[in-house]
Parts: C-alpha cells; sequence; structure tokens
C-alpha cells in the first residue's frame, strides 16, 4: 500500500516537473535524473515531518536560534527547489547540495560534537 502511494506520489512530480517530456528515456543520465527525484521527495518529505520538532529542540535549548533559522530557511529552499518548475534539473542539483551542505557545515560549527544529546 505505501508501495502504490509512494510511486503515485513520483509519478505526479514526474509530469508536474515535466520531466516525462524528456527525448531521452534511457541510458545512464535518464536514471540518474530519475533516482534525484525520488531522493528530493524523499527529502522533502521527511524533511518536513522533521523540521518541527527539530526546530522546537533548537528553540526550547536556548541560545540556538541560529539552528532554527537555519531549519526554516533550508526547508524554504526545499519547498523552492520542488516546486518551482523553472529551475533545471541541474540546477535543482546544485541548490539542492548547496543547501544540505550549508545546513551540516552550520550545524557541526555550532552544536560541535555533542549533536542533541548534551540537552540529556
Amino acid at each position: 500500500m505505501l508501495g502504490d502511494i509512494w510511486k503515485s506520489y513520483v509519478q505526479r512530480y514526474v509530469r508536474y516537473s515535466r520531466f516525462s517530456e524528456r527525448e531521452e528515456k534511457e541510458g545512464l543520465p535518464y536514471f540518474r535524473d530519475k533516482l534525484f527525484i525520488s531522493i528530493l521527495l524523499l527529502t522533502f518529505v521527511l524533511g518536513l515531518f522533521s523540521y518541527v520538532p527539530s526546530t522546537y529542540v533548537a528553540i526550547a535549548r536556548g541560545g540556538e536560534d541560529i539552528i532554527a533559522v537555519l531549519n526554516t530557511c533550508t526547508v524554504l529552499v526545499l519547498i523552492f527547489t520542488v516546486f518551482y518548475r523553472g529551475l533545471s534539473f541541474y540546477a535543482k542539483k546544485i541548490l539542492f547540495s548547496i543547501n544540505f551542505f550549508i545546513l551540516s557545515i552550520v550545524m557541526f560549527v555550532v552544536l560541535g560534537f555533542e549533536g542533541g544529546m548534551g540537552a540529556c
């Protein structure tokens, strides 16, 4: 059941993003872009679920408002990447990678090796 929902979700996005209009329907670049669509959508769904608790914990711990702001910016960039049709797949890949690279670097600098376990 969950597999059917996911397949319909991916197919809907493939039509929305005009990926299905590509002339090239086989080969490595085609499958690489199709894999990117799956990663992008999975990150989008799971990112939205994890946004609220992550932001709540960052604010509740105090002094880590930068994490809450960064979480919000990351989710907004992710939403833009998923839903803006004007971006090419190449631009979406670059934006996606830069977005999470910045998130990981800032979280490492702010939290260090501590992570979320320091509050316990």
